[in-house]
């Protein structure tokens, strides 16, 4: 890089499954500089490998994966194309007679995937980035996200240090640190549920079956005393914080598996950030400071971040409702 060239800004990544890889090469292959963080040891070795086997169940790949896979890297998903298994229809059994029910749309029937395989080859694919540093066996301890840090500790050596970020992406699965983290600093629904008339309302409009077994007195003791955990929770809104971090995949939206969409909407969850970052003009190199901008705030990001968090919440609680429910 030349000195007359403008320095591409870093994006941290904490998480290297599947939808972490994924932004990961997203953001690389835009020009930014990507560190992807993983607390486990890298999974292509053999230890690993063998490790692994023990979740056996494969992933289903349905049209909204495929799409962003191909959003990023339609190469890659010619690849995994090649190795999918079309599950077009199923026979569930009915009076002892089997019944053959056949996805209504061609083309778009959901695929069957090797859990391992889909890892493995993305982060593949990310180690071959020139613009991805990728560091296993490394855990979130701390973040501080008002400052653009995290303290990361080395799980090999024990040592703790810091690392600066211009965007941080929590891509760390259904207990997220990333998501701990944010909750010091984001105000989530429960925050606003401080006194009995606000939680009534609450539990009337989304568990009135609970408020009826409970009893209203004895519902809003409990609530009021017992400690709560924002971690069990995962509606989560919004998914980010300023033009700092956001929260993808798991981490802001884990769902029971009955419904074979939580890997799709996570890849999702990718492709529609990327293409809101594009829509609002955000840069790979760092935005020129404005008079009377806050902390040096990039807010084209901040624009993206909040319609990201507006539009995508409603589909994705609409998506666990039905995974729950199917």
């Amino acid at each position: 890089m030349s000195p007359s060239e403008p320095t591409p800004r870093k994006v941290v990544v904490v998480g290297a499954g599947p939808v972490g890889c994924l932004a990961a090469i997203a953001f690389a292959k835009q020009g930014w500089k990507v560190d992807l963080y993983e607390g486990r040891p890298d999974l292509r070795l053999p230890s690993s490998k063998a490790a692994n086997q023990q979740r056996s169940i494969n992933l289903a790949m349905s049209h909204r994966g495929i799409a962003a896979l191909e959003a990023v890297d339609p190469a890659l998903t010619q690849r995994f194309l090649q190795t999918v298994i079309p599950m077009r229809g199923r026979e569930p059994s009915f009076n002892n007679r089997l019944l053959c029910v056949l996805t209504l749309v061609p083309g778009q029937c959901i695929n069957s995937i090797d859990r391992a395989l889909l890892n493995e080859e993305l982060l593949q694919e990310a180690s071959a980035s020139p613009n991805i540093s990728i560091f296993f066996k490394h855990k979130v301890v701390a973040a501080y996200f008002d400052q653009k840090r995290i303290t990361m500790r080395n799980l090999e050596s024990g040592q703790e240090f810091p690392v600066d970020f211009d965007f941080c992406i929590g891509a760390d699965g259904s207990y997220s640190v990333i998501r701990r983290q944010m909750m010091r600093v984001v105000s989530s629904d429960l925050d606003r549920l401080n006194n009995p008339e606000i939680i009534l309302g609450w539990f009337k409009l989304h568990f009135p079956d609970a408020l009826s077994m409970i009893g209203e007195e004895t519902l809003v003791d409990d609530f009021t005393r017992n400690p709560r955990s924002p971690l069990i929770c995962t509606k989560s809104k919004p998914y980010h914080y300023q033009d700092r971090v956001i929260i993808l995949g798991d981490a802001a939206h884990s769902m029971v598996p009955f419904y074979g969409q939580g890997l799709n909407c996570g890849l999702e969850d990718v492709r529609i950030l990327m293409t809101l970052l594009l829509q609002e003009g955000v840069k790979p190199t760092a935005p020129p400071i404005k008079v009377g901008t806050p902390n040096g705030v990039d807010q084209c990001l901040v624009r993206a971040l909040d319609r990201y968090s507006d539009t995508r919440h409603e589909d994705l609680i609409a998506i666990c409702d039905l995974a729950m429910d199917n």
